[in-house]
């Protein structure tokens, strides 16, 4: 059985959630990136400063 576009919405949006909240967690940050579904990853230290991923989210 197909599942309803608005279902895997809100699943995809609950899985988005869940992810930045763990990383959050563990002390980074995240941005949206404009038009894409990708997301900065940047990591705190002290000084704010740290390498920056970049995390995709593939279906």
């Amino acid at each position: 059985m197909k599942k309803s576009p608005a279902t895997e919405a809100h699943r995809v949006a609950t899985d988005i959630a869940a992810i930045k909240s763990a990383l959050q967690q563990q002390g980074y940050t995240t941005r949206k990136r404009p038009k894409q579904a990708a997301w900065t990853i940047i990591p705190l230290n002290q000084r704010g400063t740290g390498r920056k991923v970049i995390g995709r989210y593939q279906n």
